[in-house]
């Protein structure tokens, strides 16, 4: 908590261009993040205040050796100190300094492995000569000795060697300044390490981290194209085909996929590194906007988003042309430009249908009828939707109904009027029967997604479907929301929490905060619509804004 203090005293006092509290979630967590220490949390403050306007969310993105240049470079100093009296202290200390320099090619703990694998012969000219003729014992004792100065932590059992942030970023720049070869030696070999390390698709986030720390060793090697195929789309996201995207959709890892997208770029999220062919680069683009977006950083997400849908136009990629620009027009509703959300549809559906692809003719047609839903053109929005529902009959005919997203969004248009009846507004006869024909797309959406991809997404959303026609249906009886609606309540905010995507989230806490406050539980409610807002305004959530003070209004 003094950490997250510190941060906040010196600059980082927000989250997006939202204000925040000195012991806001996020302060807590970048302050345990560098174990509170107080240099660090000095120069990162200063340097989010400077180069971010104060916006904490950006700590992902800093460079601590700009950030400890624009103080002053006090910390820098006092690491050259060190390395300067190593470098004459005869051959002892030359070996401690070049395992000391080891350090800079990671950005976490390294193992016994990553380890052996930089000291292996043959020596990585002007940096691991030292350490050739070593054996085990010695290696102990040298790294015990840099222990002993406090300059590392070495856990001895099981081989692991870590340092502060600022030491590893100190040797990080000057290797990677003043000895570029072996700086990208020393990340080859890791990165040739840690993808060998696990079998080609592990599973779970636990299998996947030595690959995604492939990613950032390859990339520093220079091997921007062939980690970005090999290792990031093949083996993380293990394709983009209807069974891929395996990290961020079933294991809702987003954030993490955002951190290895991100060393494709020269500068975040605008220029991407030389060397990558035209249509990785729009890739890259996407990827690293659907991420933001999914993270609730929907303003950052909007640049990319729109360079990389223009880039699929110029390469008359139609296919991807019409997944970015519906992308895009999702993400111009959230923020409210229902009229610029209206036209990327259109654009979507137009590209869409001149690739001739069967699956996105059905879907993006159902992203135009969403937007405009929206815009309060439901007729208009009936007959796209019922237009897309037609394909996909033609497209699936064992699925004739819309499931996913686009079953979702069909579900919502079918349940507005019942909404606007279960809120005490104008009755509806057909209120409560369209529930239950609702509610019966939502049970067959739901079984086709756990038969098949087991989408976290759209888990939670058929959950949210089911969880709003029980309350919906209740309240029309007059009856007291049952154990359906608390249920599956419960299951979708799980699920859209698991799923990693703000931008989705607070639908369900809305529905929860509803159902919360029927069962007289304030507190629950309050909490509920307090999370809501808190994500929606750090986003620029400004739809999602209007139903949050509809519903603390109702």
């Amino acid at each position: 908590r003094d950490g997250a203090a510190l941060l906040h005293a010196e600059g980082a006092n927000k989250a997006g261009s939202v204000p925040i509290a000195a012991d806001d979630a996020e302060l807590l967590k970048a302050s345990r993040q560098v174990k509170g220490h107080a240099l660090t949390l000095s120069l990162l403050g200063n340097y989010l205040r400077r180069a971010h306007g104060g916006d904490i969310l950006r700590c992902g993105d800093v460079d601590f050796s700009k950030a400890n240049q624009k103080s002053g470079g006090h910390a820098f100093r006092v690491i050259a100190a060190y390395e300067h009296w190593l470098a004459g202290n005869g051959n002892e200390s030359a070996q401690e300094l070049a395992a000391l320099r080891l350090l800079g090619f990671f950005d976490r703990p390294a193992t016994k492995e990553n380890l052996f694998a930089l000291r292996a012969a043959p020596a990585i000219t002007g940096l691991t000569e030292a350490l050739q003729d070593i054996d085990d014992t010695d290696w102990c004792i040298v790294l015990s000795n840099l222990a002993d100065c406090r300059l590392v932590e070495h856990d001895a059992d099981i081989g692991r060697l870590d340092a502060h942030p600022l030491l590893r970023e100190y040797f990080a720049a000057t290797l990677s300044k003043n000895q570029p070869e072996a700086w990208q030696e020393g990340h080859r070999r890791l990165y040739q390490q840690l993808k060998d390390s696990v079998p080609y698709h592990p599973e779970g986030l636990t299998g996947l981290q030595p690959l995604y720390q492939a990613v950032v060793h390859g990339c520093r090697a220079g091997l921007y194209q062939e980690t970005c195929a090999e290792v990031y789309r093949d083996r993380i996201l293990r394709g983009t085909g209807p069974s891929g995207n395996y990290s961020a959709f079933k294991l809702g890892t987003i954030g993490t996929d955002l951190g290895v997208v991100a060393c494709f770029f020269a500068e975040p999220w605008q220029r991407l590194v030389p060397g990558l062919s035209a249509a990785t680069q729009a890739w890259l683009l996407n990827e690293a906007a659907f991420s933001l977006r999914a993270l609730g950083r929907l303003v950052e997400a909007l640049e990319p988003m729109q360079a990389g849908a223009q880039m699929w136009v110029e390469q008359e990629a139609w296919k991807n042309a019409a997944v970015s620009y519906s992308n895009l027009s999702e993400l111009q509703l959230s923020l409210g430009h229902i009229a610029l959300a209206i036209a990327d549809a259109e654009r979507s559906v137009d590209y869409a249908d001149r690739s001739g692809d069967a699956f996105e003719r059905m879907s993006k047609r159902t992203t135009l009828a969403d937007a405009r839903h929206q815009q309060g053109e439901r007729e208009a929005a009936r007959r796209g939707f019922a237009e897309a529902e037609a394909m996909q009959a033609e497209r699936q005919p064992e699925y004739p109904l819309l499931y996913s997203l686009p079953g979702f969004r069909y579900s919502e248009l079918q349940l507005a009027e019942a909404e606007r009846a279960a809120w005490g507004g104008p009755a509806a006869a057909e209120g409560s029967e369209g529930c239950a024909q609702v509610a019966q797309r939502g049970q067959a959406a739901l079984k086709i997604v756990l038969a098949g991809s087991k989408n976290l997404l759209d888990i939670g959303l058929n959950h949210l479907t089911l969880a709003r026609c029980a309350l919906y249906a209740d309240l029309l009886h007059g009856r007291t929301p049952g154990l359906d609606a608390h249920q599956h309540t419960e299951a979708a905010v799980a699920a859209l929490r698991q799923a990693g995507q703000q931008d989705y989230l607070p639908r369900g806490l809305l529905t929860r905060a509803w159902l919360r406050h029927c069962l007289n539980d304030l507190p629950g409610a309050q909490a509920d619509l307090a999370e809501a807002q808190r994500i929606a305004e750090r986003g620029g959530m400004k739809l999602h804004l209007a139903d949050i003070a509809l519903t603390r209004a109702r």
